[in-house]
C-alpha cells in the first residue's frame, strides 16, 4: 500500500474524494490479490470471488481488517462515515449536487417533524413520509460502510424521496392556495358589508 501511495500518510488529510479513488485499488489491488497469492490462485485472482471455499476466508479477512482500523480510529472513522453521508446524501438528485449537507439537514429537520406528527396523530401518511426518510438514510449509511454512495447504489431511495418531496410541496401549495383564496373571501365579504362604516 505505500509502494502505491494509498496508505493514510499518502493522503493526508484523507478526504472523500482520495476515499473514491483508492478504494478499489486497497481492495483488488492489495488485500485481495495478496490473499490470492497466499492460496496459490493462478492467474486471475478474481477467481476467488467465485470459490465457494476461499471468498468467505477473504470476507472475514477484510472484515478484520475494516473493524481494527476502525476502532483503532474511531473518532476520526465517525467524522469521515457521517460527514461522507451527509455530502453524498443529494448524489441522486442531479440538480442539487454539492449541496448534499444542505439536503441532509433538511431531511433531517423533516425526519424530526414527522416523528412528531406521526407520534401526535398516527396516521398512516405520517408513518410512511416517515419510513421513506429513515429507509433513504439507511440505504446511504449502509453503502457508506464499504464504498462512497455512487447514483448506482442511491438511485432507488433518491426517486422515492424526490416523489415524496414533490408530494409534500404539491400539500404546502395547495394549503397555501386554499388559505389566500379563504382570505381574499373573507376581505371581499368584509368590503362588501357596513362593518366598514361602523363608526360613521
Amino acid at each position: 500500500m505505500e509502494a502505491e501511495r494509498l496508505n493514510y500518510g499518502a493522503n493526508n488529510p484523507p478526504t472523500v474524494q482520495n476515499y473514491g479513488e483508492v478504494y478499489n485499488k486497497i481492495c483488488h489491488n492489495t488485500v485481495a490479490q495478496t490473499f490470492a497469492i497466499m492460496h496459490h490462485v493462478e492467474g486471475n485472482f478474481f477467481k476467488i470471488y467465485s470459490d465457494p471455499e476461499l471468498l468467505p476466508q477473504l470476507d472475514q479477512l477484510t472484515t478484520s481488517i475494516a473493524l481494527k482500523l476502525m476502532l483503532a480510529n474511531y473518532s476520526k472513522f465517525t467524522e469521515f462515515y457521517t460527514s461522507s453521508i451527509a455530502d453524498y446524501m443529494a448524489s441522486g438528485v442531479s440538480f442539487i449536487i454539492d449541496m448534499g449537507r444542505y439536503y441532509a439537514i433538511f431531511l433531517l429537520i423533516q425526519l424530526g417533524f414527522f416523528t412528531y406528527f406521526y407520534l401526535k396523530t398516527r396516521q398512516v401518511l405520517f408513518f410512511a413520509f416517515l419510513c421513506i426518510n429513515i429507509v433513504h438514510f439507511m440505504n446511504y449509511g449502509l453503502v457508506m460502510l464499504v464504498e462512497v454512495v455512487m447514483i448506482r447504489y442511491s438511485f432507488y431511495t433518491d426517486i422515492l424521496q424526490l416523489v415524496f418531496q414533490l408530494i409534500i410541496f404539491y400539500y404546502i401549495i395547495r394549503f397555501i392556495s386554499n388559505n389566500l383564496f379563504i382570505f381574499k373571501n373573507k376581505l371581499v365579504s368584509l368590503f362588501k358589508s357596513d362593518r366598514l362604516y361602523k363608526f360613521e
